[in-house]
Order: C-alpha cells, then structure tokens, then sequence
C-alpha cells in the first residue's frame, strides 16, 4: 500500500499538469482581446459584416466579460450599417448561454488541477523526503512531456480534419441545434467564421506546446541539477 501512494500521486501530478496546461492556455484565449482583434483584421469582419471595426472590439470585449460574469443571457446592441440594433438573435443568445457553461467548465478544471498540482508538491515538500523535490521535478517533466505529445498529437489531425472535428465537438458538447447557426444572417458566425476557430485553435496548441515546453525543460534541468548534486555528496563523502 506504502509504495502503491507514491505512484498514485506521480500519476495524478502528470495528469493534473496535462490539464492545467490546457486549461490554462484556453483561459488565455479566451481572455486575449487581440486575438479577436487579429481574427477580425484576417477575415475582413468590418466590410463582411457592416460593423466598425471599434464597435467589433466593443462587442469582443461584452463577450469576454459575460463569460467572467453572473449574467444569464448575452444582450448586445450594436451599430449594424449605420442602424443601432441587436445583434444575436434568440438562438445565438441561447448558444451562448451554452457556451459560457462550457467556459466556466473550463475555470474549474484549471482551478481544480491547480490546487492538485499544488496539493502534491505541498506533501511531497512535508514529507521531508531527500527525494521529494527530484519526485517533483520528475513528474513535472513528464506532465510537459505528456501535454505536448497529446497536444502535437490532436493538433495534426485538427490541421488534417478541422472541419470534421469542429462539427464532432459542436455535437459532443452542445444537447441541442442552437449552434446550428446561418452564416448569411446569423451575427455570431459572421463575426465568428470557422477560419477563426481554427487560427484560435492553432494559437492554443502553440500556447500549450510553448508553456509545457518551458515547464518540461525548466524541471528537466533542474532534476539534472539534483542528481549531479547529489552523485558529487556521495563521492565526496566517499573519498572523505
């Protein structure tokens, strides 16, 4: 039982490292306002959809905050050629709402897989174990490790597939057709078009691949330290 709790909490640390990561960077898109300011630019929204493009950030940024808030639906006015006017209708008011779940979903797993992170390299740092902190950044690195082959992995065959499996998570996550939406008068998607979920996509991936990257090296560098550290003790003790 004694050795079955070490490999239990190695396991979780990886996993919970995987999603945080993850999480994490969709967090940051989520929240990254030129993002959509860069999609908006790519795909020419202004001309496409008959909105300045100052009222197009305006609306990025109601976006943003009604996923950071209590609100229950998303009531956005804007100026359509040169007309103040609504700009979701019923249904795309009601596939937000979809959409926030799924965004809030995603702050808890980011919260809960931090405080498991942080839970582990608590009691593995209590345990007082002179290999608690090789433990830590052991299995760090292997949580980068493990995050970037998955990543690498779903992203080729998103490049490959994207339309497919953008219609494959549509159907997954959403138990209704309210983001079956008509992109020659529903707002959210000519604002939204497909080629920006793919470019946001791609900036994820990257986002994810970058940060465990930096993680992986930086605890693979360390635990390299450990090591040397601890065989340069050893033989010095030894000729002592």
């Amino acid at each position: 039982m004694m050795h079955f709790i070490p490999k239990l909490q190695a396991a979780t640390l990886v996993f919970s490292i995987v999603l945080l990561l993850i999480s994490s960077s969709v967090t940051w898109a989520i929240n990254d306002l030129s993002l959509y300011e860069r999609g908006f630019d790519k795909y020419n929204i202004s001309e496409t959809s008959g909105i300045e493009k100052s009222e197009l950030l305006a609306v990025s940024e109601r976006i943003r905050g009604y996923f950071n808030s209590t609100d229950k639906s998303l009531d956005i006015k804007t100026t359509v050629d040169r007309q103040k006017r609504p700009l979701f209708g019923t249904k795309e008011i009601a596939h937000m709402k979809d959409v926030k779940r799924l965004v809030q979903g995603n702050y808890i797993i980011q919260v809960l897989s931090l405080v498991a992170v942080l839970s582990i390299f608590i009691s593995a740092k209590l345990s007082f174990s002179p290999g608690a902190m090789q433990f830590i950044c052991k299995y760090t690195m292997w949580g980068g490790i493990a995050t970037i082959a998955l990543i690498t992995t779903i992203g080729l065959a998103t490049l490959i597939t994207f339309d497919q499996l953008f219609l494959a998570f549509h159907r997954i996550s959403f138990a209704n057709d309210f983001w079956k939406l008509d992109s020659s008068k529903d707002y959210l998607v000519i604002i939204f078009p497909q080629g920006f979920w793919k470019d946001a996509t791609i900036f994820v991936a990257a986002l994810v691949i970058s940060s465990a990257s930096i993680l992986s090296t930086i605890s693979g560098t360390y635990l390299w330290f450990l090591k040397r550290s601890s065989r340069l003790t050893q033989n010095s003790y030894i000729k002592y």
